[in-house]
């Protein structure tokens, strides 16, 4: 299953997140959280605080930059360490 990236694409934190998985070569799909609809209701349910970015990977929810990054760097060891 594909990890999925909630963004907004003025944030530098999700920008952040994506250079760890361009840089370890891991695959993901990106939702846009721009204010439209489903998906801004899809991610308050989610994630209350509405803070981006957050992934979600086979059901496990990961947030903020710093964490996402921890995250890879432990679910994806065989990859460059960041």
């Amino acid at each position: 299953m594909t990890i999925v990236l909630y963004e907004h694409p003025f944030s530098s934190y999700v920008q952040k997140a994506k250079t760890a998985f361009y840089e370890k070569g891991i695959a993901f799909e990106t939702k846009m959280l721009d204010g439209s609809e489903p998906v801004a209701s899809e991610f308050a349910a989610l994630w209350p605080i509405q803070r981006f970015p957050v992934i979600v990977d086979d059901g496990q929810f990961v947030f903020e930059a710093t964490g996402i990054i921890e995250y890879l760097d432990a679910c994806f060891p065989h990859t460059a360490r960041l």
